[in-house]
């Protein structure tokens, strides 16, 4: 009986085949479950629907609606929805990044009410080919964030109010949705 050559030859031989095997399956892993995420990828016409259909009748965590004072303008929220784009495509010194900063100070102190109007006037937009809804684009934005990401608080954010609370950059964009409606996907 043959012996599998992925096993054969010594200890240290094999130990290398073994590891080299297991990240060629991470590797391919990553990429088949990075081309059929359906949380990111959403056609423009399911983001329609939903923003036509289904965002008008939900009512946001912490009960703001449309008409509280503090909720922002139709044009307010579309002012936003065009910063928030362009903060995601910013380059500085020739490198293209994210102004995490400009994001977090443009939502941070929304209510709901004015988040789900930010994420309606965002609508589904091109991301590097693919038609991507406002989540869609905070997931690809901050996936590959640095390991080191900085510590972000705010009084107006619900489990982020004070340093110890230990929010970095994605847990602290989640917090800041979570006043919302939209089931947060990123």
């Amino acid at each position: 009986m043959k012996k599998l050559a992925l096993f054969e030859g010594s200890w240290q031989k094999v130990l290398i085949k073994v590891v080299v095997l297991l990240l060629i399956l991470f590797v391919t892993y990553r990429i088949i479950k990075e081309i059929f995420n359906p949380k990111r990828k959403k056609s423009k016409q399911v983001v329609d629907n939903y923003i036509n259909n289904e965002l008008p009748n939900t009512i946001p965590v912490d009960d703001s609606n449309p008409t509280d004072p503090e909720t922002i303008s139709d044009s307010e929220a579309q002012l936003i929805a065009q910063n928030l784009e362009i903060y995601m495509n910013e380059t500085t010194f020739g490198i293209p990044g994210t102004n995490e900063q400009g994001i977090f100070n443009s939502l941070q102190c929304l209510n709901g009410a004015s988040l789900n109007k930010v994420y309606a006037e965002f609508g589904a937009r091109d991301y590097e080919g693919t038609t991507m809804d406002l989540f869609g684009w905070f997931g690809q934005e901050f996936s590959n964030s640095a390991f080191v990401t900085l510590i972000h608080f705010n009084d107006c954010v619900p489990g982020c109010e004070s340093y110890f609370d230990q929010c970095r950059d994605l847990s602290y964009l989640r917090a800041i949705w979570s006043k919302s409606s939209i089931p947060i996907t990123f």
